[in-house]
């Protein structure tokens, strides 16, 4: 599990390699927003949409991985987004989480 909402799974039997290249998992969808965009923006009402909108005009917003600015920037995952550090584990003979 990492900040990004990405999972890996590793099987303990088989072991793992040490990637060259920051890996991108192919198996199960990120479980949490990886960027921003205008599609994320509320729309209960086209009333609420166009006000999104025009709050997010002074804002920079992008995909994963957006290139900090210096203007005002929404990000995410943010500084709550993501997994915690300790991240997860199953018991494989209960199905249980560690």
């Amino acid at each position: 599990m990492t900040k990004q909402a990405f999972c890996f799974v590793f099987d303990r039997v088989t072991g793992e390699r040490a990637s060259p290249t920051q890996p991108f998992p192919t198996r199960t969808a990120a479980f949490n927003l990886q960027g921003l965009t205008v599609d994320d923006l509320i729309n209960f009402t086209p009333e609420l949409r166009a006000e999104a909108d025009a709050m997010l005009d002074d804002w920079v917003i992008g995909p994963l991985y957006t290139l900090p600015s210096t203007a005002n920037q929404l990000m995410s995952p943010g500084t709550l987004g993501g997994a915690d550090w300790s991240g997860a584990a199953v018991d494989p003979r209960t199905g249980g989480s560690l």
